[in-house]
């Protein structure tokens, strides 16, 4: 049976890669899930050069985490506790 579930929940996954690049600047995933299937996924090169592998995944995390947020407030725009 076709149908949509009342159980939205919104998940963000982030991870980021450590200096890969020729530059230094590292590189980072995320995926913004709604429920149980992808509705945004990027792979993104940092805008800054970091100085460890913990502060690459924070400046990740910072730069992705617009989107989640975002996407739990639509769904409370149209009536869905996210």
């Amino acid at each position: 049976t076709l149908g949509a579930r009342d159980d939205l929940f919104v998940t963000l996954s982030v991870d980021a890669s450590y200096g890969v690049h020729q530059d230094g600047k590292s590189h980072t995933g995320a995926a913004v899930s709604l429920g149980r299937g992808a509705t945004h996924v990027t792979s993104v090169k940092q805008r800054i050069v970091t100085k460890a592998s913990t502060e690459a995944e924070l400046v990740g995390a910072s730069d992705m985490i617009g989107q989640g947020i975002w996407t739990m407030r639509l769904l409370e725009s149209i009536g869905k506790p996210a």
